[in-house]
């Protein structure tokens, strides 16, 4: 018992230290969602250069060309920032699925030991009920034999006083004549 509790202990640990670096993955500086707010953090910036780019140039009537050049890197930066946002969003569903699995492993684990217990408690049980029993027919028994033996003291001790009392009867008699 003490074993299994010790493994399980083991296990909830392990389970913990999964889950904590899941975390630190899914939250650390250079992969989780720090480093996605410094990317929108720094498209933002880019849009409002882009937006300031765009109001100088409808202020100045900006040309065609510069116009085609900013629509490139509104483009490229919206495209770029899909594609960390894409990847983000698959890490984020692999460590969901992660933590749900070692959780479910987890549940299983603990069910599994928790029903052994519960057998070997019963099994335990039934062995002291077996024991009981068997104490209860030797109780059942000495007391049977101490009645009879008993019962027969009983009677010699009958026997022994009326042979006495016989005797003391014919002593006297004997002394009287």
């Amino acid at each position: 018992d003490a074993r299994a509790f010790a493994n399980q202990d083991a296990q909830i640990v392990a389970l913990q230290q999964r889950h904590a670096a899941l975390s630190e993955e899914l939250l650390g500086e250079d992969t989780g969602l720090a480093k996605l707010h410094r990317d929108i953090t720094a498209t933002n910036t880019q849009l409002q250069g882009v937006a300031t780019t765009t109001r100088q140039l409808q202020e100045g009537k900006a040309n065609v060309d510069e116009i085609r050049e900013l629509q490139k890197i509104v483009g490229v930066t919206a495209g770029d920032t899909g594609e960390r946002i894409e990847g983000l969003q698959k890490m984020l569903d692999t460590v969901v699925k992660d933590v749900e699995n070692q959780f479910r492993i987890a549940s299983n684990t603990i069910a599994a030991h928790n029903a052994t217990l519960m057998s070997e408690v019963r099994a335990s049980y039934q062995s002291e009920l077996q024991q009981a029993g068997r104490i209860r027919s030797e109780v059942i028994a000495m007391a049977t034999e101490m009645r009879s033996a008993v019962g027969k003291l009983e009677t010699a001790m009958t026997t022994t006083r009326d042979h006495f009392e016989a005797m003391t009867q014919q002593i006297r008699t004997d002394v009287e004549e």
